[in-house]
């Protein structure tokens, strides 16, 4: 059996927003993909949760802010969740402006593009878990998020992530968009974590 992960990227809609009043006036939906590939950015946090839900033990990670998290085995999987609501960007799919290469021991984004309206924001709907899906010999589970550019400017996103949050919150996967995707200023982007397993 084969596991991976992949990213994909997709333009969902194109919003007319009044800045004025601060509401949508329109949401034209589309469907047009800017990105597919695999992604490379389980980080060592991941692995310990695994670790974790696998052998009945603690571990410890790194949380967001650099400090130590202890990671406990639980009945309650749905302890180590990554469903967002829209408008919370502590977890779930998150991105940002930096451009390091990822590290296996990545614990944070180099620079997050906080939630909200103003320049250099975007605006978070949630974060979404799909239901478990076998087609052939794959087996899937997808991970959305959307993220709409109503700031008055283009913004470039140049880094996502996959927080989970126990605790506290814990980066379990980062990646790095070279050349950057560029969210043209009311548009949305759909972002969608892929796991994969082939038998």
């Amino acid at each position: 059996m084969k596991i991976g992960l992949w990213i994909e990227v997709y333009q969902t809609a194109r919003v007319i927003y009044d800045r004025k009043t601060k509401k949508i006036i329109k949401v034209i939906p589309m469907r047009r993909k800017i990105l597919e590939r695999e992604a490379h950015s389980f980080v060592v946090n991941f692995f310990k949760i695994l670790r974790t839900i696998l052998a009945d033990l603690e571990e410890t990670g790194v949380g967001v802010d650099g400090s130590s998290v202890a990671i406990h085995d639980t009945d309650d999987l749905g302890l180590y969740r990554v469903i967002a609501e829209g408008g919370d960007d502590s977890y779930g799919i998150v991105v940002g402006t930096g451009t390091t290469p990822p590290t296996p021991d990545d614990y944070t984004l180099e620079s997050k593009i906080p939630h909200g309206t103003g320049a250099g924001q975007l605006s978070y709907g949630e974060t979404g878990v799909s239901a478990v899906s076998a087609k052939d010999n794959n087996i899937y589970l997808y991970i959305d998020r959307t993220f709409t550019n109503l700031s008055g400017a283009d913004i470039d996103i140049s880094e996502v992530g996959l927080i989970t949050y126990i605790s506290r919150w814990l980066l379990i996967a980062r990646d790095v968009f070279s050349p950057p995707i560029t969210v043209a200023d009311g548009a949305a982007v759909t972002i969608r974590y892929t796991i994969k397993a082939t038998t």
